[in-house]
This record gives C-alpha cells, structure tokens and sequence, in this order.
C-alpha cells in the first residue's frame, strides 16, 4: 500500500486496460482462479508477490519498480481517455456456486459514483481522506480514485486497525469504514483524531448508538450512513444521520433509483417490505463470464417502458418509513455480511463437502453476548473432525475472513417433513458443547499473573469460557478488529500500549505473556482483578482455587446482571517478587484489606470456590469484628478442614507414598 499502488492502478486505466485486484494473502489456488478466470495479459509484482505469480505462459509478469523505472519516451500529447463503456475495474466477491465471481465496472459507473460525491464532500473534507480499505473491495474507488479526481489528499494506512496510530500532524479529515471495526478502535485513547470531521460507514448496518457516540467527538460533525453492492458501484443510499436520528440508509443517489418489490416483482406500498432493486448509471456490466448469473440478476427495467435500462436485483430488504427513507430488513437469501465482507455461505459449504470425512455443511453469522459477529459451521459426519483439520481444510482455497470461526459437529442434521435442512432446529451456538473444539491442543490452565490476565482478556473477546495457555487466539475464532480490542483491554487493566501486530507473531497466551511480562515490570502487583468493573449494585468478591487460578469465576460474568460488578481476588504469591501467605488466617487478612481498597465499607459479597470457601469463611469472620455486614457468603464444593490437621497431613503423604512406583 504505497504510492506506487496507487499509480499502477492509474496507469493500467489510462492504457485502457482494466485493473484486476489480487489480496497476496489470498490462497493460491483463490489467485490463480482470479487470474485465469479474468483472463488477464500481464500481472505488476514486487518483491512481496508470492513465486507462482510468475510462472503462468499466458501471462506477462511485470516488476513495478522496474516498470517505472524504464527508459520509455511519453508522448507530448494529453493522453487518450478511456471509452466510457470500457471497463475499468473487475472485483471478485464470494460465490454461492463455489467459486468467487467477478463484478465488471465501467467507467461511466465509476463517474456516475463521483460526480455525487463532489456535490457532498467539500475541499476541507477530502484534505485528508484516510486509505485504509484493500483494493480488493470495492470501497477503495471512493478512497483512492474520488480523492484525486476532487483534488484531494489521500493517507495511506495498512487497514483501519492503523487508524489511530497515523501521525497528528499527516491531519486526517474522512475516514471510510464498517460500523464494527469503528465500534472496536474507540477503546484506544488516540481514537479519533482531532481533525477527522467526517465518517463514511457502510458494509452493515450503523446503529443509533455508535452514530450518537461519534457525535459525541468534539470535532466529528458528519456521519454518513452508505449502502450499495458491487454490482451498482459502492454506494446506491445515502443519509447524513443526525443525533438520535433513526437507524436509515436514506434515500438513493441523485443519479440512482431505488424500487421496492414483492415476490411478484410489483412495487410495494409504503410501509411494507420488499426486495431492493437498483437502476441507473451506477449499475454496472455485470458479472465476468457469468452470462446466466447475469440474466437473472441484472434484467431489463420493467417500471421504465422501453428505456433500455437495466436493473440489478440485489436480494436486500428494506421499506419505506414515514418520511421517506430507507430502512434495512435483511437478505431474502442466506448472503450474510461478516465486518463488512460480503460471504456466500454457499461457497464455503462447497469446499467443505470436498473434504471426505465431511458428509454435509451449513455456514450461519452468529451474533455472541459479546456483540461480536462470527461465522459458525455446523457439519456433518460420523465423528468429530478437528477444528484445526477443517480449518486448513478451507484455507487452501477460502480467504481468512471466509473461514469459519467455531465448528459445531451433527451427526445428522435436523431435516423438515419435506426432507429438508431444517435451520431452526440447529442447535444454538451458545449452548452447543461442540462449539469450541479444542483439536489437537491439549488444554492447559494458566500460569502467573500475566497468563490468568490475559486468559480472561481472551475469554471475554471471544466468549469462550475456558482457554488454555497454548490455545491460539486466531485458531479460536480471532480476527484482526477482535485484535484491536485485546489491545484496548491489555492498555486498560494492565496499563500496556501494545500494537496489534505483537498479538499475531504472539497469538498463545503463554507467548503474549512472555512479551508483557517485561512491559508490566516495573508496574505494581495487585491481587484484585476486575472481571466486570461496570454497574451500580453492590461488587461481588471472587476468591481463587487452590492453585490460585480465578479463571473459572470468569464464565460466571455472562449470567450476572448488567449493573453487577464482578472482582476476582488472586493469591500474591503468584507474583515472584512475593512472599506468598503461610496461613488462611493471613491470606483473609489480607484480602480483606484489598478489598476495601475497592469498597472501604460494608455490605460485602464473598464467594469462595473450593479451598477458597475456607478463606472467604474468614473474612467474613473478620469483617464482622469490623462491625461491618456481609450479606452474602457463598461457598462453592466447598470442603470442611479435618479436626486433627496433623493425621490428615500423615494420611495423605501415606497415600502419595504407596502410590509411587518403584524401578
């Protein structure tokens, strides 16, 4: 993503040519598709291209930095623009058949998408219009290529996790970008910048609540709801939101028409819901080599007699409030948007069903407590696969964000009286003991202070419960945005800056917390952890197991009511800087002291798991001589000392001794 990106892709367009973008982290076999399927002449390499790029006969391999720096005389004349019929650019979305598919976009389309935007965005605005989004999707046309034709400045960033780490003095204005990866950089201090006035979010729907929260920014005053396919050129809709406004993607383009239809294919009254079809100058040729995908999705437009024009059938519903704008209803197929990408289920089924041990598969966006959407797959088969198994699987061919995250294993699928796959009866990914497979990864419980952090850092991101000290943070369902907020929360409980790209060259707790242990220092120990500092009841104290693990109390958070505050109380002798307790009557002692540090007076909640029951029992005995109330002391397997301490240490020693073998 360098300046050099940018006039290769001008360059390519005023040759007549069309650009065909290729992700380098895409699978091979994906790359190769794209280039056979899009029949390209020459493909621009550096020195990041991956080896194969270079072995096709058909196709001409270009170095960039060598092509730019040949000797080669330019006309003196202006160059010879494109035929506005002529294609500029072909972007490959998810296929329900099994293989991507190609969106052929004109230049008229392009322009059509452009001369809105000059009439929006003001010179102030485009001053520093962020670049964050791949040239792989369709939303970097508006980043790159309306910046310049406006006169603007672009900022070239890595993606939008870069965001908050761009230069104050590089002066960003516009940020493009999906509402959850927004939602995901607030939790950094340096999100936003001063100077960004204006957001552009599109991809899924925009709430109310993060539209109000970016408002709440001194120096945002525009954020604009977009929504619009490939196929008709990025954004169709648009609508500036207000504050407190209603969730609406507005009203369509000036150059644009938006019809509402029935499964009749008539228009629909207002009120009602009804399929989004698109017309004019934005709909674009269609797909590459696609002629009978086209016919059925890009038909004649039958409200506008004998035009000529063209309308594409997008599948989005939506209807008319009373004012006129569009609200969002959905798909009238399984497409599913996942951070912005658009996903054909379809075509991860496909490949999953090439894997033999695979009888059937069904892909579905699961929404967790979290808020955080996933894609999970449920698949057939006489007995589990490993997640890992399938993982790599679907990796030969799938690009990462198409890969699910959770794997729930059916032995048969619920199927209707008609025979088939009945959706409703799949079983609830929260409740599925399936859900989080652990593979080949032998489960271990954390270890240190560090570790048992960032054991529930990682449980409260991805809402598994249990996790061990080597369980990959990606390999359970992690994601770069999902990154972003490990980072937040490492900053905000631990008080370390930490840069997301540590998290993927550290993925395991145990190696995350080698890198952080160092950073943490010279930072103060304490035995109290926040599990959920939020809410207005009285806090509820957790004390650890034996070991002194606290990770089990974690899992209790998901069921506690939205105003319970939750704290975890771990021993100090996991800090190797300190002298552990000798005694229960020490260790009470002393968490009774760091629990006022929290909340100096009474009435307290304890809770005491196993070994802990025993402590929390003292502490209530010791607040009580404070004069101070518990009114709740919970004590979970709790277990009785013995009346004579010494014969139970002499019995078990005896046991451990008559278990050892002897050779």
């Amino acid at each position: 993503r360098t300046p050099m990106m940018v006039a290769s892709m001008l360059g390519v367009m005023y040759t007549s040519a069309a650009y065909v973008p290729l992700d380098i982290d895409y699978p091979e076999d994906r790359l190769r598709f794209i280039l056979e399927d899009s029949g390209s002449k020459v493909v621009l390499t550096d020195e990041s291209s991956p080896d194969f790029i270079h072995g096709f006969d058909s196709i001409r391999s270009m170095e960039i930095n060598e092509a730019f720096s040949a000797n080669v005389e330019l006309p003196d004349s202006e160059p010879v623009l494109p035929d506005p019929e002529s294609a500029a650019y072909v972007i490959y979305t998810s296929g329900s058949t099994g293989k991507p598919k190609g969106v052929v976009v004109e230049h008229r389309n392009a322009a059509a998408l452009f001369a809105w935007a000059t009439g929006v965005y003001d010179e102030g605005q485009l001053s520093g219009v962020v670049a964050s989004t791949s040239i792989c999707f369709d939303l970097s046309v508006f980043e790159l290529f309306n910046t310049l034709v406006s006169g603007g400045r672009m900022i070239l960033i890595d993606d939008i996790t870069a965001l908050p780490h761009i230069p104050i003095d590089s002066k960003p204005t516009l940020v493009s970008g999906v509402p959850s990866a927004v939602s995901e950089l607030e939790g950094n201090d340096q999100f936003p910048q001063p100077t960004i006035t204006t957001f552009n979010l599109a991809g899924e729907p925009l709430s109310r609540d993060l539209s109000d929260r970016l408002y709440g920014y001194p120096a945002i005053q525009y954020v604009y709801d977009l929504y619009g396919p490939s196929e008709d050129t990025t954004y169709s809709t648009w609508k500036l939101r207000e504050r407190n406004g209603p969730e609406v993607i507005g009203k369509a383009l000036p150059n644009s028409r938006i019809y509402l239809v029935n499964t009749d294919q008539q228009l629909i009254q207002p009120g009602l819901t009804g399929e989004i079809w698109i017309a004019g100058e934005k709909v674009t040729r269609g797909y590459l080599n696609r002629d009978e995908l086209s016919e059925s999705r890009f038909i004649q437009d039958p409200f506008q007699g004998s035009s000529g024009t063209r309308v594409y059938k997008t599948g989005d519903l939506a209807k008319y409030n009373k004012e006129g704008d569009l609200v969002f209803m959905g798909r009238t197929d399984h497409q599913v948007k996942i951070r912005g990408y658009r996903i054909e289920p379809g075509e991860i089924e496909s490949r999953l069903l090439e894997h033999h041990k695979v009888n059937g598969a069904v892909c579905i966006p699961w929404r967790d407590a979290m808020g955080s959407t996933s894609l999970v797959c449920y698949y057939e088969s006489e007995e589990p696969v490993g997640q890992k198994e399938l993982t790599s699987h679907v990796s030969v061919t799938l690009p990462s964000y198409m890969v699910p995250s959770f794997w729930i294993h059916l032995k048969e699928f619920p199927l209707t009286l008609n025979g088939k796959l009945d959706r409703r009866k799949l079983p609830d990914p929260e409740q599925s003991d399936d859900l989080f497979e652990a593979g080949p990864v032998k489960y271990e419980e954390p270890e240190g202070p560090f570790e048992e952090a960032l054991s529930g850092i990682f449980s409260e991101v991805l809402g598994v419960d249990r996790i061990g000290r080597k369980d990959d943070f990606f390999e359970l369902g992690g994601h770069s945005l999902l990154g972003v907020r490990v980072a937040n929360l490492i900053h905000s409980q631990l008080g370390i800056k930490m840069a997301l790209q540590v998290l993927f060259t550290a993925p395991t707790i145990e190696k995350l917390a080698l890198v952080i242990s160092g950073e943490q220092s010279g930072k103060k120990w304490s035995s109290i952890v926040p599990l959920k500092k939020d809410g207005s009841n009285i806090p509820l104290f957790c004390v650890h197991m034996h070991n002194g693990n606290i990770h089990r109390w974690r899992v209790i958070t998901r069921y506690m009511d939205d105003e319970q505050p939750v704290y975890a109380i771990q021993p100090k002798g996991l800090d190797p800087k300190q002298e552990p307790h000798r005694s229960v009557e020490e260790m009470a002692a002393y968490y009774v002291e760091q629990v006022q540090n929290v909340q100096p007076h009474g009435p307290y909640r304890l809770l005491g798991l196993c070994f802990s029951g025993m402590v929390v029992f003292e502490m209530a005995v010791i607040f009580q001589r404070m004069g101070e109330k518990v009114e709740f002391l919970g004590m979970v397997n709790n277990y009785a000392p013995p009346e004579n301490p010494t014969m139970y240490k002499l019995k078990t020693e005896w046991n451990k001794f008559m278990r050892m073998e002897i050779g």
